[in-house]
């Protein structure tokens, strides 16, 4: 068994906070859905843990980021498949 571990970093700009976690959670969806097929004809599935963090004026890049970690690991707790913006 081999895990690969990824974090990516998405910002955007001039979008509605719903609107973004509606985005992400479609991206989370395909992902899970999506089969990969292995050498020996077995398919694999990802699952997806998302943390969104909204900066706030003021905040600090570390804090936010800090923030996202924190709701990212929260989600992973959670279950699969999961995102968690509060």
């Amino acid at each position: 068994i081999a895990f690969y571990f990824v974090e990516v970093f998405l910002v955007c700009k001039q979008l509605p906070w719903t609107v973004v976690g509606a985005r992400l959670e479609v991206v989370g969806e395909g992902i899970a859905q999506t089969a990969i097929d292995a050498p020996d004809g077995s398919q694999l599935h990802c699952t997806v843990s998302i943390g969104m963090a909204d900066l706030q004026p003021g905040q600090a890049l570390r804090d936010l980021l800090r923030e996202a970690d924190e709701r990212l690991y929260r989600a992973k707790q959670q279950g699969r498949n999961r995102l968690v913006s509060n």
